[in-house]
Protein backbone atom coordinates (compact mmCIF):
# COMPACT_ATOMS: atom_id res chain seq x y z
CA UNK A 1 0.00 0.00 0.00
CA UNK A 2 2.82 2.21 0.78
CA UNK A 3 4.51 1.38 -2.82
CA UNK A 4 1.14 2.51 -4.00
CA UNK A 5 0.68 5.84 -2.44
CA UNK A 6 4.55 6.58 -3.32
CA UNK A 7 4.31 6.20 -7.31
CA UNK A 8 0.95 7.82 -6.74
CA UNK A 9 2.72 10.90 -5.69
CA UNK A 10 5.53 11.14 -8.11
CA UNK A 11 2.96 10.75 -11.02
CA UNK A 12 1.09 12.96 -9.61
CA UNK A 13 4.19 15.77 -9.04
CA UNK A 14 5.18 14.82 -12.35
CA UNK A 15 1.80 15.74 -14.07
CA UNK A 16 1.54 19.09 -12.01
CA UNK A 17 4.89 20.26 -12.70
CA UNK A 18 4.69 19.59 -16.67
CA UNK A 19 1.33 21.23 -16.33
CA UNK A 20 2.44 24.39 -14.10
CA UNK A 21 5.56 24.47 -15.86
CA UNK A 22 3.54 25.54 -18.83
CA UNK A 23 1.18 27.62 -17.35
CA UNK A 24 4.52 29.70 -16.00
CA UNK A 25 5.85 29.50 -19.36
CA UNK A 26 2.82 31.69 -20.81
CA UNK A 27 2.83 34.10 -17.82
CA UNK A 28 6.53 34.39 -18.14
CA UNK A 29 6.27 34.89 -21.70
CA UNK A 30 3.80 37.91 -21.31
CA UNK A 31 5.56 39.60 -18.32
CA UNK A 32 9.15 39.53 -20.13
CA UNK A 33 8.61 38.86 -23.91
CA UNK A 34 5.39 40.79 -24.52
CA UNK A 35 6.55 41.46 -27.89
CA UNK A 36 8.90 38.47 -28.74
CA UNK A 37 7.81 35.75 -31.76
CA UNK A 38 6.08 33.40 -29.96
CA UNK A 39 3.11 35.93 -28.88
CA UNK A 40 2.91 36.97 -32.31
CA UNK A 41 2.98 33.37 -33.82
CA UNK A 42 0.32 32.27 -30.92
CA UNK A 43 -1.76 35.76 -30.29
CA UNK A 44 -4.28 33.44 -28.52
CA UNK A 45 -1.78 33.37 -25.64
CA UNK A 46 -1.01 37.62 -25.29
CA UNK A 47 -2.47 39.45 -22.01
CA UNK A 48 -1.86 42.70 -23.97
CA UNK A 49 -0.65 43.66 -20.62
CA UNK A 50 2.85 43.32 -18.29
CA UNK A 51 0.29 43.98 -14.95
CA UNK A 52 -2.18 41.12 -16.27
CA UNK A 53 0.76 38.56 -16.40
CA UNK A 54 2.17 39.38 -13.05
CA UNK A 55 -1.18 39.25 -11.67
CA UNK A 56 -1.82 35.53 -13.55
CA UNK A 57 1.90 34.13 -12.18
CA UNK A 58 0.72 34.65 -8.41
CA UNK A 59 -2.53 32.91 -8.97
CA UNK A 60 -0.58 30.22 -10.65
CA UNK A 61 1.52 30.13 -8.05
CA UNK A 62 -0.90 29.88 -5.36
CA UNK A 63 -2.88 27.19 -6.94
CA UNK A 64 0.50 25.01 -7.42
CA UNK A 65 1.28 25.50 -3.48
CA UNK A 66 -2.15 24.65 -2.78
CA UNK A 67 -2.30 21.12 -5.23
CA UNK A 68 1.22 20.16 -3.88
CA UNK A 69 -0.22 20.67 -0.29
CA UNK A 70 -2.95 18.63 -1.10
CA UNK A 71 -0.87 15.67 -2.46
CA UNK A 72 1.06 15.85 0.71
CA UNK A 73 -1.59 15.15 2.60
CA UNK A 74 -3.03 12.64 0.80
CA UNK A 75 0.10 10.46 0.29
CA UNK A 76 0.94 11.27 4.14
CA UNK A 77 -2.15 10.16 5.83
CA UNK A 78 -2.44 7.51 7.60
CA UNK A 79 -4.80 4.94 6.57
CA UNK A 80 -7.82 3.66 8.45
CA UNK A 81 -8.04 -0.21 9.53
CA UNK A 82 -11.21 -1.59 8.61
CA UNK A 83 -13.53 -3.53 11.09
CA UNK A 84 -12.01 -7.18 9.72
CA UNK A 85 -8.10 -6.08 10.48
CA UNK A 86 -9.25 -4.47 14.02
CA UNK A 87 -10.69 -8.09 14.60
CA UNK A 88 -7.55 -9.93 12.65
CA UNK A 89 -5.35 -8.14 15.42
CA UNK A 90 -6.94 -8.34 18.59
CA UNK A 91 -7.13 -12.46 17.73
CA UNK A 92 -3.33 -11.87 17.01
CA UNK A 93 -2.26 -10.35 20.34
CA UNK A 94 -4.65 -12.65 21.94
CA UNK A 95 -2.26 -15.40 20.61
CA UNK A 96 0.83 -13.91 21.93
CA UNK A 97 -0.45 -12.67 25.27
CA UNK A 98 -2.18 -16.57 26.02
CA UNK A 99 -5.48 -14.69 25.98
CA UNK A 100 -7.84 -17.62 26.34
CA UNK A 101 -10.82 -17.92 23.79
CA UNK A 102 -13.95 -17.28 26.01
CA UNK A 103 -12.38 -13.87 26.49
CA UNK A 104 -12.04 -12.93 23.13
CA UNK A 105 -15.65 -14.12 22.93
CA UNK A 106 -17.30 -12.15 25.47
CA UNK A 107 -15.63 -8.72 23.89
CA UNK A 108 -17.22 -10.11 20.24
CA UNK A 109 -20.29 -10.85 22.17
CA UNK A 110 -19.91 -7.19 23.71
CA UNK A 111 -19.40 -5.81 20.95
CA UNK A 112 -22.67 -7.32 19.00
CA UNK A 113 -24.49 -6.13 21.89
CA UNK A 114 -23.98 -2.85 21.50
CA UNK A 115 -24.80 -2.68 17.82
CA UNK A 116 -28.04 -4.43 18.59
CA UNK A 117 -29.07 -1.98 21.25
CA UNK A 118 -27.79 1.15 18.62
CA UNK A 119 -30.18 -0.31 16.16
CA UNK A 120 -32.94 -0.96 18.79
CA UNK A 121 -33.02 2.60 19.72
CA UNK A 122 -32.59 3.74 15.96
CA UNK A 123 -35.92 1.14 15.65
CA UNK A 124 -37.73 2.07 18.19
CA UNK A 125 -37.52 5.61 17.56
CA UNK A 126 -38.41 4.70 13.69
CA UNK A 127 -41.97 3.03 15.38
CA UNK A 128 -42.63 5.88 17.99
CA UNK A 129 -42.64 8.05 15.13
CA UNK A 130 -44.94 5.84 12.94
CA UNK A 131 -47.17 5.73 15.87
CA UNK A 132 -47.41 8.75 16.70
CA UNK A 133 -48.35 9.44 12.61
CA UNK A 134 -51.07 6.92 13.33
CA UNK A 135 -52.52 8.56 16.24
CA UNK A 136 -52.46 11.76 14.36
CA UNK A 137 -54.20 10.37 11.39
CA UNK A 138 -56.99 8.84 13.65
CA UNK A 139 -57.44 12.02 15.15
CA UNK A 140 -58.26 13.49 12.16
CA UNK A 141 -60.56 10.93 10.75
CA UNK A 142 -62.65 10.57 14.07
CA UNK A 143 -62.86 14.65 14.23
CA UNK A 144 -63.88 14.22 10.56
CA UNK A 145 -66.61 11.70 10.74
CA UNK A 146 -67.66 13.50 14.22
CA UNK A 147 -68.44 16.73 12.48
CA UNK A 148 -70.24 14.75 9.57
CA UNK A 149 -72.13 12.70 12.32
CA UNK A 150 -73.48 15.62 13.93
CA UNK A 151 -74.22 17.49 11.03
CA UNK A 152 -76.56 15.14 9.72
CA UNK A 153 -78.49 14.85 12.39
CA UNK A 154 -82.66 15.09 11.86
CA UNK A 155 -83.67 15.89 14.88
CA UNK A 156 -82.84 17.27 18.57
CA UNK A 157 -82.69 13.80 20.44
CA UNK A 158 -80.51 12.73 17.91
CA UNK A 159 -78.04 15.66 17.82
CA UNK A 160 -77.70 15.61 21.39
CA UNK A 161 -77.38 10.86 21.10
CA UNK A 162 -74.26 11.91 18.40
CA UNK A 163 -73.00 14.61 20.57
CA UNK A 164 -72.34 12.87 23.53
CA UNK A 165 -71.30 9.63 22.01
CA UNK A 166 -68.35 11.26 20.02
CA UNK A 167 -67.93 13.36 23.02
CA UNK A 168 -66.91 10.34 25.32
CA UNK A 169 -65.23 8.44 22.27
CA UNK A 170 -62.99 11.49 21.48
CA UNK A 171 -62.11 12.47 25.20
CA UNK A 172 -61.81 8.86 26.41
CA UNK A 173 -64.47 9.10 29.14
CA UNK A 174 -66.02 6.47 30.39
CA UNK A 175 -69.25 7.71 31.89
CA UNK A 176 -71.39 10.60 29.69
CA UNK A 177 -74.91 11.78 30.27
CA UNK A 178 -77.92 13.65 28.40
CA UNK A 179 -79.76 15.79 30.69
CA UNK A 180 -82.66 17.78 29.44
CA UNK A 181 -84.19 21.20 31.03
CA UNK A 182 -87.59 20.75 31.99
CA UNK A 183 -89.03 24.17 33.50
CA UNK A 184 -86.63 24.88 36.76
CA UNK A 185 -85.12 21.24 36.62
CA UNK A 186 -82.73 18.94 34.82
CA UNK A 187 -84.17 15.55 33.99
CA UNK A 188 -81.53 12.24 33.06
CA UNK A 189 -82.11 11.62 28.81
CA UNK A 190 -79.47 9.02 29.05
CA UNK A 191 -76.33 7.71 30.33
CA UNK A 192 -73.59 5.99 29.23
CA UNK A 193 -71.17 3.86 31.94
CA UNK A 194 -72.78 4.64 34.98
CA UNK A 195 -73.56 1.71 37.30
CA UNK A 196 -77.09 1.62 37.85
CA UNK A 197 -78.78 2.58 34.56
CA UNK A 198 -81.93 3.12 35.85
CA UNK A 199 -80.98 4.72 39.56
CA UNK A 200 -83.33 6.63 41.45
CA UNK A 201 -85.22 9.27 40.77
CA UNK A 202 -84.06 12.12 42.85
CA UNK A 203 -80.84 11.52 41.38
CA UNK A 204 -81.67 11.56 37.94
CA UNK A 205 -83.76 15.26 38.49
CA UNK A 206 -81.39 17.88 39.16
CA UNK A 207 -82.85 21.83 40.41
CA UNK A 208 -81.40 24.41 38.23
CA UNK A 209 -78.18 26.14 39.88
CA UNK A 210 -77.66 23.31 42.14
CA UNK A 211 -74.70 20.26 41.51
CA UNK A 212 -72.28 20.79 38.64
CA UNK A 213 -74.91 20.19 36.17
CA UNK A 214 -77.30 22.58 37.38
CA UNK A 215 -74.52 24.91 38.20
CA UNK A 216 -73.83 24.81 33.96
CA UNK A 217 -77.41 24.98 33.02
CA UNK A 218 -77.83 28.28 35.32
CA UNK A 219 -74.40 29.83 34.14
CA UNK A 220 -73.76 28.54 30.68
CA UNK A 221 -70.35 27.99 30.42
CA UNK A 222 -68.12 25.53 29.37
CA UNK A 223 -66.99 23.61 32.29
CA UNK A 224 -63.83 21.63 32.43
CA UNK A 225 -62.04 20.23 36.06
CA UNK A 226 -59.38 18.16 36.19
CA UNK A 227 -59.48 18.15 40.08
CA UNK A 228 -62.17 19.15 42.36
CA UNK A 229 -60.29 19.28 45.32
CA UNK A 230 -58.00 22.01 43.80
CA UNK A 231 -60.71 23.72 42.18
CA UNK A 232 -60.77 27.72 43.17
CA UNK A 233 -64.53 28.64 41.13
CA UNK A 234 -66.89 25.96 42.97
CA UNK A 235 -67.27 24.48 45.82
CA UNK A 236 -68.65 21.18 44.67
CA UNK A 237 -71.08 20.28 47.82
CA UNK A 238 -71.39 16.75 46.90
CA UNK A 239 -68.24 16.32 45.93
CA UNK A 240 -68.66 12.61 48.35
CA UNK A 241 -70.67 11.39 45.86
CA UNK A 242 -68.10 12.15 42.79
CA UNK A 243 -66.28 8.90 41.44
CA UNK A 244 -63.48 10.99 39.99
CA UNK A 245 -62.37 14.04 40.53
CA UNK A 246 -61.76 15.11 36.71
CA UNK A 247 -64.78 16.09 34.24
CA UNK A 248 -66.27 18.44 32.02
CA UNK A 249 -69.32 19.38 31.14
CA UNK A 250 -71.09 22.19 29.16
CA UNK A 251 -74.38 23.31 27.96
CA UNK A 252 -76.36 23.62 24.98
CA UNK A 253 -77.75 26.48 24.59
CA UNK A 254 -80.54 27.64 22.48
CA UNK A 255 -81.51 31.43 22.52
CA UNK A 256 -79.71 32.92 25.54
CA UNK A 257 -81.18 29.37 27.42
CA UNK A 258 -80.14 26.56 28.70
CA UNK A 259 -81.80 23.50 26.50
CA UNK A 260 -79.38 20.46 28.00
CA UNK A 261 -76.82 19.73 29.63
CA UNK A 262 -73.71 17.20 28.44
CA UNK A 263 -71.49 15.67 31.12
CA UNK A 264 -68.56 13.56 30.73
CA UNK A 265 -66.11 12.00 33.33
CA UNK A 266 -63.83 9.43 34.24
CA UNK A 267 -61.15 9.64 31.72
CA UNK A 268 -59.82 6.27 30.89
CA UNK A 269 -56.43 7.47 29.20
CA UNK A 270 -54.74 9.74 31.95
CA UNK A 271 -57.01 9.69 34.39
CA UNK A 272 -57.58 13.71 33.76
CA UNK A 273 -58.68 15.56 30.64
CA UNK A 274 -55.53 16.71 28.27
CA UNK A 275 -55.84 20.32 26.99
CA UNK A 276 -56.58 18.11 23.36
CA UNK A 277 -59.38 16.88 24.94
CA UNK A 278 -60.85 19.65 26.59
CA UNK A 279 -60.67 21.26 23.18
CA UNK A 280 -62.35 18.78 21.07
CA UNK A 281 -65.34 19.01 23.93
CA UNK A 282 -65.33 22.50 23.12
CA UNK A 283 -65.69 22.25 19.68
CA UNK A 284 -68.55 19.61 19.63
CA UNK A 285 -70.14 22.01 22.29
CA UNK A 286 -69.95 24.98 19.76
CA UNK A 287 -70.83 22.71 17.02
CA UNK A 288 -73.80 21.44 18.90
CA UNK A 289 -75.04 24.65 19.72
CA UNK A 290 -75.21 25.56 16.38
CA UNK A 291 -76.76 22.65 15.17
CA UNK A 292 -79.65 22.60 17.47
CA UNK A 293 -79.93 26.25 16.57
CA UNK A 294 -80.33 25.16 12.92
CA UNK A 295 -82.91 22.35 13.90
CA UNK A 296 -85.03 24.19 15.63
CA UNK A 297 -85.33 26.80 12.94
CA UNK A 298 -86.05 24.30 10.42
CA UNK A 299 -88.71 22.40 12.69
CA UNK A 300 -90.46 26.56 12.69
CA UNK A 301 -90.03 26.33 8.55
CA UNK A 302 -92.03 23.41 8.80
CA UNK A 303 -94.69 24.07 11.41
CA UNK A 304 -94.77 27.35 8.90
CA UNK A 305 -95.50 25.56 5.97
CA UNK A 306 -97.30 22.74 6.91
CA UNK A 307 -100.02 25.46 8.22
CA UNK A 308 -100.05 27.33 5.08
CA UNK A 309 -100.65 24.36 3.56
CA UNK A 310 -103.90 23.76 5.38
CA UNK A 311 -105.15 27.24 4.73
CA UNK A 312 -104.88 26.92 0.91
Amino acid sequence: MEIRKNVFFWLMLGFLIVLFGFLYFIGIVNLFFGDGIFLKTFSVLDFNSSLVAFFYLVIVSIFFVVMVTIMIKLTTMPEQPNTQEIIDQIEITAKDSQVSPEVIKKITDISSSMVYRENEKRFLMMLENTTLQDRLDDVYYGFSQMACDITESQSLLELLEKAMYWGSKLSSSKRASILVVDRNKLNVYKTQGWKNEQGNNEFYSVPINERIAGKVAADKRFLSVNDYTDYKNYDFPDKDMYETAAFVVFPVVYQGRTAAVLSFSENTRHGYYTVGEQEILRVISMLTDKMYDFLQQRKKLQRYELAAAKEY
